[in-house]
């Protein structure tokens, strides 16, 4: 039931933003354990696995805007300072929404319960999900040097 009220409230914001064009600044992280596997995330309201990360808040700097988001969805707190992949530009839903990636690879991480995540996984690199989001696997494809950075979500 949870499920099903947060993908009926999750498409009345996509119709929202087809009305109304936000515009939106977000982060997402590459996040890399010792294992060289990649954190995925999967929503309460999407079936596909994401890379982590959301909104940054105004006059919310993007690095602490990161480490907010990885502790809010999945008790994740970034050590050291992350790498900047690229800022991307995604006009998907209507909206003008700029997303930049971050790669982490050092990190503490607790058991976190997250309204938001239904549960996240660490992945091989070469043994991703088939049910991962375009975006998604496209950044981890640039970040592994098997696609050219086009900035483009």
């Amino acid at each position: 039931m949870k499920n099903k009220i947060a993908r009926f409230i999750h498409r009345l914001i996509r119709i929202k933003n087809k009305i109304t064009q936000p515009f939106s600044i977000g982060v997402r992280a590459i996040v890399l354990d010792q294992g060289n596997r990649v954190l995925l995330v999967k929503h309460t309201y999407t079936n596909l696995w994401y890379l982590p990360g959301g909104g940054v808040h105004k006059k919310e700097p993007l690095l602490p805007s990161l480490s907010r988001e990885l502790q809010e969805e999945v008790g994740l707190t970034v050590q050291g300072k992350p790498t900047l992949l690229g800022t991307y530009s995604n006009f998907y839903e209507g909206k003008s929404d700029y997303i930049s990636i971050f790669v982490v690879k050092s990190f503490k991480i607790r058991e976190n319960k997250s309204l938001e995540i239904e549960r996240y996984k660490f992945f091989n690199l070469d043994e991703l999900p088939e049910d991962i989001s375009r975006g998604s696997k496209y950044r981890i494809q640039e970040y592994l040097g098997q696609k050219d950075i086009d900035y483009i979500w």
